[in-house]
Protein backbone atom coordinates (compact mmCIF):
# COMPACT_ATOMS: atom_id res chain seq x y z
CA UNK A 1 0.00 0.00 0.00
CA UNK A 2 1.35 3.75 -1.05
CA UNK A 3 1.06 5.59 2.14
CA UNK A 4 2.18 8.87 0.47
CA UNK A 5 -1.03 8.31 -2.31
CA UNK A 6 -3.41 7.65 0.66
CA UNK A 7 -2.43 10.04 2.65
CA UNK A 8 -3.03 12.54 -0.29
CA UNK A 9 -6.16 11.59 -0.81
CA UNK A 10 -7.18 11.84 1.95
CA UNK A 11 -6.12 15.66 2.65
CA UNK A 12 -7.86 16.24 -1.10
CA UNK A 13 -10.83 15.30 0.23
CA UNK A 14 -10.84 16.80 3.48
CA UNK A 15 -9.60 20.17 2.23
CA UNK A 16 -12.64 19.99 -0.14
CA UNK A 17 -15.21 20.10 3.21
CA UNK A 18 -15.23 16.00 2.00
CA UNK A 19 -16.99 16.86 -0.98
CA UNK A 20 -17.46 13.38 -2.90
CA UNK A 21 -15.20 13.08 -5.98
CA UNK A 22 -14.85 10.61 -8.43
CA UNK A 23 -11.59 8.89 -9.20
CA UNK A 24 -10.93 11.05 -12.02
CA UNK A 25 -11.73 14.18 -9.99
CA UNK A 26 -9.28 12.98 -7.89
CA UNK A 27 -6.85 12.07 -10.49
CA UNK A 28 -7.03 15.45 -11.92
CA UNK A 29 -6.26 16.87 -8.20
CA UNK A 30 -3.61 14.68 -7.70
CA UNK A 31 -1.87 15.12 -11.09
CA UNK A 32 -2.81 18.68 -12.26
CA UNK A 33 0.27 18.61 -14.74
CA UNK A 34 -0.27 15.15 -15.91
CA UNK A 35 3.40 14.52 -14.79
CA UNK A 36 3.41 12.22 -11.99
CA UNK A 37 2.48 8.81 -13.66
CA UNK A 38 -0.46 8.44 -11.52
CA UNK A 39 -3.26 5.88 -13.04
CA UNK A 40 -6.99 5.73 -12.11
CA UNK A 41 -6.12 2.12 -11.34
CA UNK A 42 -3.24 3.37 -8.66
CA UNK A 43 -6.13 5.74 -7.28
CA UNK A 44 -9.08 2.63 -7.37
CA UNK A 45 -6.58 0.54 -5.56
CA UNK A 46 -6.24 2.64 -2.63
CA UNK A 47 -10.24 3.57 -2.16
CA UNK A 48 -11.24 0.10 -2.37
CA UNK A 49 -8.94 -1.06 -0.12
CA UNK A 50 -9.44 1.26 2.39
CA UNK A 51 -13.25 1.36 1.54
CA UNK A 52 -15.37 1.46 5.12
CA UNK A 53 -12.00 2.20 7.37
CA UNK A 54 -10.66 4.94 5.40
CA UNK A 55 -13.29 6.47 2.46
CA UNK A 56 -17.07 5.58 1.99
CA UNK A 57 -19.16 5.62 -1.50
CA UNK A 58 -22.24 7.65 -1.77
CA UNK A 59 -23.77 7.04 -4.55
CA UNK A 60 -23.04 7.64 -8.28
CA UNK A 61 -21.96 10.98 -10.05
CA UNK A 62 -24.99 12.28 -11.93
CA UNK A 63 -25.95 10.24 -15.23
CA UNK A 64 -22.97 7.88 -14.84
CA UNK A 65 -21.91 4.33 -13.64
CA UNK A 66 -18.87 6.43 -11.62
CA UNK A 67 -19.03 6.08 -7.79
CA UNK A 68 -18.44 8.84 -5.61
CA UNK A 69 -15.99 8.73 -2.76
CA UNK A 70 -15.38 10.53 0.35
CA UNK A 71 -13.87 10.32 4.04
CA UNK A 72 -16.21 8.56 6.35
CA UNK A 73 -16.84 10.15 9.60
CA UNK A 74 -14.12 9.46 11.36
CA UNK A 75 -11.69 10.00 9.67
CA UNK A 76 -13.07 13.44 9.07
CA UNK A 77 -12.60 13.87 12.31
CA UNK A 78 -9.80 12.91 12.62
CA UNK A 79 -8.50 15.32 10.08
CA UNK A 80 -9.80 17.64 11.81
CA UNK A 81 -8.61 17.35 15.32
CA UNK A 82 -5.34 16.85 13.38
CA UNK A 83 -5.61 20.09 11.58
CA UNK A 84 -6.72 22.20 14.89
CA UNK A 85 -3.63 21.52 15.93
CA UNK A 86 -1.35 23.02 12.92
CA UNK A 87 -0.97 26.16 14.99
CA UNK A 88 1.20 24.11 17.67
CA UNK A 89 3.18 22.39 14.19
CA UNK A 90 3.61 22.80 10.72
CA UNK A 91 1.65 19.43 9.03
CA UNK A 92 3.71 19.06 6.09
CA UNK A 93 6.59 18.30 8.65
CA UNK A 94 4.56 15.44 10.12
CA UNK A 95 5.75 12.06 9.66
CA UNK A 96 2.82 10.65 7.88
CA UNK A 97 3.94 7.52 8.11
CA UNK A 98 3.21 7.33 11.71
CA UNK A 99 -0.06 7.98 11.18
CA UNK A 100 -0.69 4.29 9.52
CA UNK A 101 0.00 1.26 11.10
CA UNK A 102 3.07 -0.66 10.63
CA UNK A 103 1.23 -3.80 10.23
CA UNK A 104 -2.01 -3.58 8.07
CA UNK A 105 -1.55 -0.32 6.96
CA UNK A 106 -5.31 1.17 8.69
CA UNK A 107 -5.27 4.77 9.31
CA UNK A 108 -4.61 5.75 13.06
CA UNK A 109 -8.00 7.50 13.42
CA UNK A 110 -6.92 7.15 17.21
CA UNK A 111 -3.17 6.59 18.92
CA UNK A 112 -3.79 2.94 17.86
CA UNK A 113 -4.52 0.19 15.38
CA UNK A 114 -8.56 -0.25 15.64
CA UNK A 115 -8.44 -2.88 13.16
CA UNK A 116 -9.43 -6.00 14.50
CA UNK A 117 -7.87 -8.10 12.65
CA UNK A 118 -4.50 -6.41 13.20
CA UNK A 119 -2.02 -8.37 15.56
CA UNK A 120 -1.13 -4.44 16.56
CA UNK A 121 -4.56 -3.66 17.58
CA UNK A 122 -4.41 -3.62 22.08
CA UNK A 123 -8.17 -3.95 22.20
CA UNK A 124 -8.97 -7.85 23.97
CA UNK A 125 -11.18 -10.10 21.78
CA UNK A 126 -14.53 -9.01 23.23
CA UNK A 127 -13.99 -5.86 24.95
CA UNK A 128 -15.15 -2.34 23.88
CA UNK A 129 -12.63 0.53 24.11
CA UNK A 130 -14.05 3.37 25.96
CA UNK A 131 -12.97 6.50 24.06
CA UNK A 132 -11.00 9.69 26.22
CA UNK A 133 -14.34 11.88 26.19
CA UNK A 134 -16.25 9.25 28.79
CA UNK A 135 -15.12 10.97 31.63
CA UNK A 136 -17.83 10.95 33.75
CA UNK A 137 -20.21 14.25 34.69
CA UNK A 138 -23.23 15.47 32.03
CA UNK A 139 -23.25 13.91 29.14
CA UNK A 140 -20.30 12.23 29.56
CA UNK A 141 -21.01 8.74 31.44
CA UNK A 142 -19.95 5.19 30.28
CA UNK A 143 -23.75 4.65 29.39
CA UNK A 144 -23.15 7.10 27.05
CA UNK A 145 -20.82 4.54 25.39
CA UNK A 146 -23.87 2.57 24.85
CA UNK A 147 -26.68 4.49 23.45
CA UNK A 148 -28.51 5.19 26.69
CA UNK A 149 -31.05 7.97 26.60
CA UNK A 150 -33.70 8.61 29.38
CA UNK A 151 -35.15 11.67 27.68
CA UNK A 152 -38.30 12.19 25.72
CA UNK A 153 -39.11 9.72 23.40
CA UNK A 154 -36.56 7.06 24.96
CA UNK A 155 -38.17 3.67 25.17
CA UNK A 156 -37.42 1.11 28.23
CA UNK A 157 -36.74 -1.45 25.74
CA UNK A 158 -33.72 0.93 24.28
CA UNK A 159 -32.97 1.85 28.14
CA UNK A 160 -33.02 -1.98 29.30
CA UNK A 161 -30.91 -3.02 26.39
CA UNK A 162 -28.56 -0.19 27.29
CA UNK A 163 -28.12 -0.85 30.56
CA UNK A 164 -27.54 -4.96 29.86
CA UNK A 165 -24.68 -3.81 27.80
CA UNK A 166 -23.08 -1.77 30.26
CA UNK A 167 -23.13 -4.15 33.03
CA UNK A 168 -21.96 -7.50 31.03
CA UNK A 169 -19.08 -5.91 28.57
CA UNK A 170 -15.32 -5.94 29.29
CA UNK A 171 -14.43 -2.37 29.48
CA UNK A 172 -10.99 -1.40 27.94
CA UNK A 173 -8.80 1.64 28.45
CA UNK A 174 -6.00 2.80 27.30
CA UNK A 175 -2.97 2.74 30.06
CA UNK A 176 -2.21 6.14 31.31
CA UNK A 177 -5.15 8.08 29.40
CA UNK A 178 -7.02 10.87 31.81
CA UNK A 179 -10.35 9.08 32.18
CA UNK A 180 -8.37 5.44 33.18
CA UNK A 181 -9.80 5.68 36.95
CA UNK A 182 -13.11 6.62 36.26
CA UNK A 183 -13.23 3.67 33.88
CA UNK A 184 -11.49 1.49 36.09
CA UNK A 185 -13.85 2.22 39.08
CA UNK A 186 -16.46 0.46 36.83
CA UNK A 187 -14.93 -3.07 37.97
CA UNK A 188 -15.35 -6.14 36.13
CA UNK A 189 -18.17 -7.01 34.32
CA UNK A 190 -21.33 -8.09 35.79
CA UNK A 191 -19.48 -7.84 39.56
CA UNK A 192 -21.41 -6.20 42.45
CA UNK A 193 -18.78 -3.16 41.72
CA UNK A 194 -20.27 -2.19 38.27
CA UNK A 195 -23.74 -2.94 39.63
CA UNK A 196 -23.41 -0.39 42.38
CA UNK A 197 -21.44 2.34 39.86
CA UNK A 198 -23.80 2.11 37.82
CA UNK A 199 -27.02 2.42 40.31
CA UNK A 200 -25.18 5.69 41.60
CA UNK A 201 -24.49 7.13 38.32
CA UNK A 202 -28.47 6.88 37.78
CA UNK A 203 -28.78 8.22 41.28
CA UNK A 204 -27.01 11.23 40.48
CA UNK A 205 -28.42 11.96 37.00
CA UNK A 206 -29.90 15.82 37.70
CA UNK A 207 -33.03 15.34 34.88
CA UNK A 208 -36.18 15.56 37.82
CA UNK A 209 -38.27 15.43 34.37
CA UNK A 210 -37.10 11.72 33.78
CA UNK A 211 -37.27 10.70 37.48
CA UNK A 212 -39.81 7.67 36.61
CA UNK A 213 -37.09 6.45 33.98
CA UNK A 214 -34.48 6.75 36.65
CA UNK A 215 -36.57 4.25 38.72
CA UNK A 216 -37.55 1.92 36.86
CA UNK A 217 -33.79 1.45 35.18
CA UNK A 218 -32.69 1.10 38.74
CA UNK A 219 -34.96 -1.37 39.74
CA UNK A 220 -33.57 -3.39 36.30
CA UNK A 221 -30.59 -3.07 37.50
CA UNK A 222 -31.13 -4.42 40.42
CA UNK A 223 -33.06 -7.05 39.32
CA UNK A 224 -30.91 -7.81 36.69
CA UNK A 225 -27.47 -8.01 38.84
CA UNK A 226 -29.74 -10.29 41.41
CA UNK A 227 -29.31 -12.91 38.57
CA UNK A 228 -25.24 -12.90 38.89
CA UNK A 229 -23.48 -15.26 40.76
CA UNK A 230 -21.33 -13.87 43.68
CA UNK A 231 -18.62 -12.57 41.45
CA UNK A 232 -14.77 -13.11 42.71
CA UNK A 233 -13.72 -10.03 40.92
CA UNK A 234 -15.67 -7.81 44.24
Amino acid sequence: MDTSLLWEIIEILYLNENEPMTVLDLKRELDPGRDRSITKRDINRVLYYKRGTVFQTCGNSPGTSKPLWNLTSETYHFMDVLYQEKSAFDPESVDKTELFCVSCGDLKITSYCENPNCKENPVPIGATAVPGDITGGEGKSILKLFGYYAGQGSSKEEREFAIQEALETILWILPGAKNEDYVKSFGEPKSKTRCHRLIELLQGFNVPNYLNSREEDIEYIMKICSTYEDSTHD
